[in-house]
């Protein structure tokens, strides 16, 4: 998750251009890191040999000739008749004969005589301009002057991905934040780098960001009044009837481009595009006209004067309601334009299905509304043909919106529920409104006050249903176990089933018993068939007989939404079964049609599904754009924890692949913090995060890899097969002469489908030390999809060929590791930087290891090598992590 677009690669367009001998011109927002990337730019190129001029910009000087040079210390007295000539010479003299780079931040504030004399610089000695500005047109070509004569390469700096913004936010607050937290500062800030830390620095002091076990937690809402200072640095510029238009489409919402137009002129909404506060976005199923950052539309809302307000809702409401009843915004739109009004005083979204109609004042609905989701979808784009996994908003400012959309939708559907509860409190309105309240992340004596209210009115007839949603609530989303346990449930076959799924996930009491015994079977009262569950049966790994079960339930009869955990378990039984590609594109399309619904459990459920299936198959192209839109969004399914957590898990695991510590740590804090106990979900592993970030940070992972050892254990013990030989191959990765591993493949060779055989069979062979046996199965794994698995396969055996001094053995596995790589098309470039060295042991290290394994101890090996026996330990820490074992008698096994 760390590599793709971001602010890595600005720079590097920055360092590209100036070496190439090309000017550049960095271009952002207030906040957007310009300046900072200008700086790291300069610096790379000092460190060269480049000598760096810096003439910032300020505020105050134009209009004051040489005023900017004055305050940069370059201050001359004009000569009568040439009043740039001495200014200029004496920069010249600065420069000199070497390379140099004119660093001017905020170039488009310079005093026009400050630019002339820098131009000339630059064309009389090949000096280079490294400028930055803000991204308005008039801003651009007044800082473009400095350049004269000398190409200039654009340079547009991007928001920060959701990883980039969490190791920022770490730095900030002096430790790491939690995900859900990071989640919301992003869709505020949507990734600019000095608006999230002045949100987080700003919430820190009210009180609404605190730190709870080590873990900076949101307690409220992040936005606070301090705030404004911010965004009026982002509306710099911006005139009278700019930021009325701006207040105009805050009002409105995220809306169409045909809706808007009907609201504003096009001029307006071009000024405002090219201000940099208004983006044109893709969403996915739509393109939308959204203000950037969220923050600025929450602030003009929120504290925007109430004449402005007012006058923005008028004209809104007067633009809508001209256009015809029936009507499109224009041919083709597939959208109709509702009433504004909002929930808790939030705009709502004036593109929206026509099937969901944005609710009318007071938070009642609309007559015909659904608030779970759409009767009838418009078109949208699914999954690529060939499997690719679901495409988020195509730019981060579109994940940080439809992270505030989530948040209102979850708003809105709260007060529909709510009114259906008030007016009917039945058994069939409760659960909804429990629902709602738990989705829409009410505090936990809300949703219990609910509860005991809801016992209360719905009699002994509904009181079953509202128990059961309580023990899910109390078990899944507040991690309690025993408090869930507690709860009682009806002693028919529905309500043992329930009991025993909920057991299972918590992994706990019968369920998780009956995971590991037969594994699903329930006698359904009154007919004496057998119905197992599908969830049962997939935590054993009987991923064909969980595919019949699923397809043999019942769906849902009336109007009762489909439940998701069904679609989640039919995702994973087919990914399990070996279909990785299908059940990618499969969850993908879910997840695009509930992004188009903005229903928050769905896209979190299909998200999750989407990343595993991503990670197996060693799509990391894909995977990497996929998780920080993934993230950004916060915890959205509070009833299935464990899809969030295998999103942070995931993750952590490629922010640690990738070399970006910080933000696998950040990760890996925020998965730890969930609590979770053990259950039958693969790859939702905290100590599976931890033993990968110990190893990413290069310290010694042994005991993070003993404890996932004895995870697996704990796995294998409660009947989680698909758990224990995900966990089981990572941890073989990193200490595969382990004991558990002989259990992990017996397991995993009884279970269904080709995805976990395939894998027991790579454990046993890394637990093997025998090169031929790891050579053997990369072949396997290769065709059965696991590509990283297939390239650390051949990895393997080449270390341990080279270890046993069979050279062209080693040389050989490499190559065919590179093979594996080379078909993957850049997806698995970075894989043997993963694994670590395994192209052998160094001299040094092959003679040291062979005399361990000769019985010799460091102090023998020191003596014999005239070296000090702390070198010898270094070494030898080295050796075991290339080979991956724990001690010497093991160290001999592999070379003997």
């Amino acid at each position: 998750m760390g590599a793709g677009p971001g602010d890595d690669d600005a720079a590097d367009q920055v360092l590209d251009a100036l070496r190439a001998g090309t000017g550049a011109l960095l271009t952002g927002v207030a906040g957007s890191g310009a300046g900072a990337l200008a700086e790291r730019a300069a610096g790379a190129l000092a460190e060269d040999g480049w000598q760096v001029l810096r003439v910032p910009g300020r505020p105050g000087v134009r209009g004051r000739p040489l005023a900017a040079l004055a305050l940069a210390g370059w201050a001359a007295r004009p000569a009568p008749g040439d009043p740039l000539g001495p200014a200029t010479a004496r920069v010249l003299e600065a420069v000199g004969a070497g390379r140099a780079v004119l660093l001017s931040r905020r170039a488009d504030l310079l005093d026009e005589e400050s630019r002339a004399v820098l131009a000339t610089v630059a064309e009389q000695t090949g000096s280079l301009p490294l400028l930055t500005s803000r991204p308005a047109r008039a801003n651009r070509v007044a800082a473009s002057r400095v350049a004269g004569a000398v190409p200039l390469a654009g340079v547009a700096v991007p928001p920060l991905r959701f990883d980039a913004l969490l190791a920022v936010l770490t730095e900030e607050l002096g430790g790491p934040p939690a995900p859900d937290a990071a989640a919301r500062v992003y869709a505020l800030s949507a990734g600019v780098p000095g608006v999230a830390r002045a949100v987080v620095a700003g919430a820190r002091r009210a009180g609404r960001l605190v730190l709870v076990d080590g873990v900076w937690t949101a307690v409220a809402d992040l936005r606070t009044p301090g705030l404004v200072t911010v965004v009026d640095a982002l509306l710099e510029g911006l005139d009278g009837p700019a930021r009325s238009a701006l207040a105009v489409l805050a009002t409105l919402g995220p809306a169409s481009p045909a809706v808007v137009r009907r609201v504003l002129e096009w001029d307006d909404l071009a000024a405002l595009e090219d201000a940099g506060v208004v983006r044109v976005v893709d969403a996915g199923d739509r393109t939308e006209v959204v203000v950037v950052p969220p923050l600025v539309a929450e602030h003009l809302l929120a504290v925007g004067g109430r004449v402005e307000a007012a006058r923005a809702r008028e004209q809104v409401e007067r633009a809508l309601a001209a256009t015809p009843a029936g009507a499109g915004a224009a041919a083709g739109d597939a959208r109709v334009a509702a009433p504004v009004s909002g929930v808790a005083g939030v705009a709502a979204p004036a593109s929206v299905p026509a099937a969901a109609p944005v609710p009318a004042p007071g938070g009642v609905p609309a007559a015909g509304a659904q608030p779970d989701g759409p009767a009838a979808r418009p078109d949208r784009r699914g999954a690529q043909p060939d499997g690719s996994g679901a495409r988020w908003a195509e730019s981060r400012e579109g994940v940080a919106v439809l992270g505030r959309a989530l948040r209102r939708a979850a708003a809105t559907r709260l007060a529909v529920r709510r009114a259906e509860w008030e007016d009917e409190p039945d058994a069939g309105t409760a659960v909804p409104f429990l629902d709602a309240l738990a989705r829409a992340g009410a505090d936990r004596r809300e949703v219990e006050a609910a509860v005991a209210a809801a016992r209360d009115r719905v009699g002994s007839a509904g009181r079953a249903a509202v128990d059961e949603w309580h023990a899910r609530y109390l078990g899944l989303a507040c991690g309690e176990v025993d408090a869930a346990l507690a709860v009682p449930v009806p002693e028919d076959a529905a309500g043992r089933r329930s009991r025993r799924r909920l057991e299972l996930l918590l992994g706990v009491g019968a369920g998780a018993q009956h995971a590991g015994e037969d594994a699903g079977a329930e006698r359904d009262d009154g007919t004496g068939t057998e119905r197992p569950d599908g969830w049962l049966l997939l935590a054993r790994g009987r991923a064909l007989d969980a595919l019949d079960a699923l397809d043999a339930t019942d769906p849902p009869a009336g109007p009762a939404a489909p439940d998701p955990d069904e679609h989640a378990a039919r995702w994973l039984a087919v990914l399990l079964a070996g279909r990785i590609d299908e059940a990618v594109r499969d969850a993908s399309r879910a997840l695009d049609e509930a992004r188009a619904a903005l229903d928050g459990p769905a896209i979190e459920l299909g998200a999750a599904v989407v990343a595993l299936g991503l990670a197996l198959a060693g799509r990391s192209r894909e995977l990497r754009e996929h998780l920080p839109g993934a993230l950004a969004l916060g915890s959205t399914a509070p009833l299935q924890p464990w899809a969030r957590a295998g999103l942070l898990c995931i993750g952590s695991s490629l922010a640690a692949a990738d070399g970006r510590v910080v933000a696998a740590q950040a990760l890996r804090d925020g998965l730890v913090a969930m609590r979770l106990p053990v259950g039958p979900v693969p790859l939702t592993s905290a100590t599976l995060a931890s033993t990968r970030v110990t190893v990413a940070s290069g310290t010694d992972p042994r005991r993070d890899a003993e404890a996932l050892w004895a995870e697996v254990e704990l796995d294998l013990d409660r009947g989680f097969v698909p758990a224990a030989v995900l966990s089981g191959s990572a941890a073989a990765e990193v200490l595969p002469d382990h004991p558990s591993a002989d259990r992990v493949a017996a397991a995993a060779s009884q279970a269904q489908g080709t995805l976990l055989p395939v894998l027991g069979r790579y454990v046993a062979a890394l637990a093997s030390g025998s090169p031929d046996e790891a050579a053997r199965v990369a072949p396997e794994l290769r065709a059965a999809g696991l590509r990283v698995h297939a390239v650390r396969a051949h990895a393997r055996a080449a270390s341990l060929a080279a270890l046993q001094g069979d050279p062209a053995a080693a040389r050989e596995q490499l190559r065919a590791a590179e093979a594996v790589i080379a078909e993957a098309g850049g997806d698995l470039d970075r894989a043997l930087d993963a694994v670590g060295p395994v192209a052998g042991l160094s001299a040094r290290e092959l003679e040291i290891a062979r005399l361990v394994a000769g019985g010799a101890s460091n102090r023998q090996v020191a003596e014999t090598l005239g070296v000090s026996v702390r070198t010898v330990d270094n070494h030898l820490y080295r050796i075991y992590r290339k080979v991956g074992v724990s001690d010497r008698e093991s160290l001999a096994r592999r070379i003997h």
